[in-house]
């Protein structure tokens, strides 16, 4: 028994000495091996024949090349400075020759190497200092976009920004090649493969030097054709779509969740996405990613006295902060203020330039226009004013308790199932500790028994949809 013990014994020995070398060994190699950045990875050029250059960070590296170049593109590589310079075709339109493409570039060491993707492009450019807000709406597709990133949101304000980051987006690669550079962030916004914008929605931070989050703008990226205005018989002017929605139809489920748009608790400025389906029947949150196309996730808190708040909403734009029985059910602790949002527009305010959260009376004409409609696969209702007609989904709420998004159908039999017939629109207008608002429902049971309530009280932590008004 001894002699197995010691031969056991010895064995072991022997592999940790050999997984010892082995690491040790991996370790030198890895030490070795090259490296390659190329930064936001993109040169972005306006016209045709134009050069512009890109620096990038390589080590352990003896030679550096470039292939795979798109057809008409002259592209370098300088070891020496640690550029890239890459020159447009001279002629756009002749054949075989790409307006934008991406080339491989390679970094090699003694025994190996390393690569990564350059892309380049000649493309439009665009900036949103006239739109600059806590929201913009970005509509034109293969456009490389650039805002004042010193300057906090319509309301202004100086920041003193050092790095700006994508805090997160609602797919891998929705903003791509984002740069800050010269107090400016620029990103770009591709096509889809029917030459259509790629649509989504991304939050994008500002930081501090002690990379502390300053301020953030969400970026809606929406087809333009479903920006539409809607003029009410009371003369107000409202989008024809939920703020952050991707359209306004419903004729399949994946139609119907991109309707949906953003989720807001009551006087905060940054959005929460929503549901996973489309009918939140596991209360799942959509997918989000940061920008490094790594999968991120919400948070949930309680509101304390150091969770509730304003300057800790701020900071932490991806934590819904739950309503608890001390605060009233509030995401506010003990500061709550009626006037974050409002009829005048405030700093606040979740809306693009130009509009802004709608008043309870703003919201009060709407009524169902026909009830007696199957409704069943409507997933929401067509609201009229006597005016004009105009769909509104049935998204369910993001529920004070847990910040899961909710959408039960809840008959007087009792019955609940987990389909969207349930709306629930924020106003501006506040009701003692709680804030109203427009509030719908179909009842499968008997469609003529759904119903509407224009203001309604509800719990401030709640999560719900906004439909913008024009200021």
């Amino acid at each position: 028994m001894m002699n197995l013990r010691r031969l056991i014994s010895g064995a072991g020995m022997r592999c940790m000495g050999l997984a010892l070398l082995g690491a040790m060994l991996v370790g030198c190699k890895k030490d070795d091996e090259p490296t390659l950045s190329l930064g936001p990875g993109a040169i972005m050029l306006e016209t045709a024949g134009e050069s512009g250059t890109l620096r990038f960070t390589a080590t352990n590296t003896i030679r550096i090349s470039v292939i795979n170049i798109p057809d008409g593109w002259e592209i370098t590589a300088d070891l020496g400075s640690m550029t890239l310079t890459a020159k447009a075709p001279a002629d756009l339109d002749a054949a075989g020759v790409d307006r934008s493409g991406t080339a491989t570039v390679i970094a090699y060491s003694a025994e190996s190497s390393a690569t990564a993707k350059l892309f380049v492009s000649v493309t439009r450019r665009a900036e949103l200092d006239d739109s600059l807000a806590n929201c913009m709406v970005v509509t034109t597709p293969e456009t490389y976009y650039s805002f004042d990133a010193m300057t906090r949101g319509e309301a202004g304000g100086a920041l003193d920004t050092y790095d700006v980051r994508v805090i997160w987006q609602t797919s891998e690669d929705l903003i791509r090649y984002g740069a800050f550079e010269s107090g400016r962030y620029s990103f770009y916004i591709g096509s889809d493969d029917d030459g259509g914008i790629t649509e989504g929605n991304a939050l994008i931070g500002a930081y501090g030097a002690g990379d502390e989050l300053l301020w953030s703008w969400h970026v809606w990226v929406v087809d333009a054709d479903d920006v539409q205005e809607e003029t009410y018989a009371n003369g107000r002017t409202f989008m024809s779509l939920n703020l952050g929605a991707l359209g306004n139809a419903n004729g399949t489920t994946e139609q119907v969740l991109h309707s949906y748009g953003m989720f807001y608790q009551w006087g905060r400025r940054t959005p929460f996405a929503g549901p996973a389906t489309y009918d939140a029947a596991k209360a799942e949150d959509a997918m989000l990613y940061n920008g490094y196309g790594v999968e991120s996730s919400l948070e949930y808190v309680a509101s304390t006295a150091e969770t509730g708040t304003v300057a800790y909403a701020e900071a932490h734009p991806m934590t819904f902060v739950l309503g608890t029985e001390e605060s009233a059910y509030d995401w506010c602790y003990s500061s709550r203020s009626d006037n974050l949002w409002g009829a005048s527009k405030t700093e606040h305010d979740p809306c693009p330039k130009g509009w802004r959260v709608p008043t309870q009376e703003e919201l009060s004409g709407l009524d169902i226009v026909d009830r007696s409609a199957d409704a069943a696969m409507q997933y929401g209702w067509t609201l009229t004013d006597g005016t004009v007609q105009s769909f509104y989904p049935a998204a369910g709420f993001r529920t004070y308790l847990t910040g899961k998004v909710q959408n039960l159908y809840n008959p007087v039999s009792g019955v609940e199932v987990p389909m969207p017939w349930m709306g629930y629109y924020w106003s501006s207008g506040t009701e003692a500790a709680q804030a109203v608002a427009l509030t719908f429902w179909y009842d499968a049971s008997d469609p003529m028994q759904s119903g509407i309530h224009t203001a309604s009280p509800y719990h401030r932590a709640n999560g719900m949809q906004i439909r913008c008004v024009r200021e």
